[in-house]
């Protein structure tokens, strides 16, 4: 007959063989009698029943607790599986011979296709290329090929549950990635414009940190390139302390009285002074809470010269037509 570790290797892999649970009983109450005929036929002696007893116990117990862990793993799949039959992922169970043993019903709403045709099918060889597997640049992402031709983007995982069962989970971000594409053109888009219209538009925080600067792209244009100011203060960038004073006044009163206002200011170069106008408007949260500050400066020099040249030459006329009106005549201004 078999020796005690004989036979205590037997019991510990019999769950592996008859897996359900009923069977393994049967197969404890099949052990347990043909142990008391050995002892009644004294085959064996009482402290050998005992120790066969004993190690088919614990082997019962051990199997019996593997027995609830799949157990529990199943139910738990199965509220996974009912849960993805009602969303945009999809789930696929395989076995370790390579077979689809489930498919979640909601691959006909997603992709078109029948779940029970996968049943029973080869995975590798057969269900793969059915889905119309086509990598797209890591093992993360897929592109599935649908039966009418069109592509769908597949968030992808897979999962080891245990030693008899593998899922594979997918997700379809085809919708995702086309909003993604649509935001990232629209962003191109807009900074495109933004860099072709001259203006600076530069976003700060609440504590004067720029996040966001954009500015014309030309090379006559660019005074300072835009990665000089993301992430500085507002006051680390070397303003001149009074356009500083005005920026800085007009970003505060338009956080506080949450509308957009406009300011000018001044700055030397070596072209010599040159003359920007700044509208600061509220940038709001999902709350209507005033997150950011945006600000578009514009150069108005050329506009801000012809007004102070119109300015003194206003002067001069006013101080001529004075003059003539003591010595008797006058212009008509």
């Amino acid at each position: 007959y078999l020796t005690l570790t004989e036979f205590t290797i037997l019991n510990m892999i019999s769950y592996y063989v008859f897996y359900k649970l009923k069977y393994f009983y049967f197969y404890f109450s099949a052990c347990l009698g043909i142990l008391l005929s050995y002892v009644f036929s004294k085959t064996i002696s009482s402290k050998e029943f005992i120790l066969y007893f004993n190690s088919s116990f614990i082997a019962f117990i051990i199997n019996f607790v593997i027995h609830h862990i799949d157990l529990n793993i199943k139910e738990n799949l199965f509220f996974a599986y009912n849960y993805f039959n009602k969303g945009n992922q999809f789930i696929i169970g395989v076995n370790q011979d390579g077979f689809v043993t489930f498919a979640s019903k909601n691959l006909d709403a997603l992709l078109g296709l029948n779940a029970n045709d996968f049943i029973g099918k080869k995975w590798e060889s057969e269900v793969k290329d059915q889905l119309g597997f086509e990598k797209k640049g890591d093992n993360s992402t897929l592109n599935l090929k649908l039966p009418d031709g069109s592509f769908k983007i597949v968030e992808w995982q897979e999962d080891t549950i245990n030693h008899d069962l593998v899922i594979k989970i997918g997700r379809d971000i085809t919708a995702i990635k086309s909003s993604e594409t649509q935001i990232t053109l629209s962003n191109n888009r807009l900074k495109s414009l933004i860099s072709n219209i001259g203006d600076m538009v530069f976003v700060l925080n609440l504590d004067l940190v720029f996040t966001e600067y954009y500015q014309s792209e030309n090379e006559e244009d660019l005074i300072v390139p835009p990665s000089f100011f993301l992430g500085k203060k507002i006051n680390e960038i070397g303003f001149p302390d009074e356009a500083l004073d005005i920026i800085t006044n007009a970003i505060e009163e338009t956080i506080k009285k949450n509308k957009k206002s406009y300011v000018e200011y001044n700055l030397p170069s070596d072209f010599g002074t040159l003359w920007f106008g700044v509208v600061v408007s509220p940038l709001w949260d999902d709350t209507g809470q005033i997150k950011e500050v945006i600000c578009i400066a514009r150069n108005i020099t050329t506009n801000k010269n012809d007004e102070l040249e119109l300015k003194k030459t206003k002067e001069v006329l006013e101080q001529t037509s004075q003059e003539a009106r003591m010595g008797g005549w006058e212009y008509d201004l």
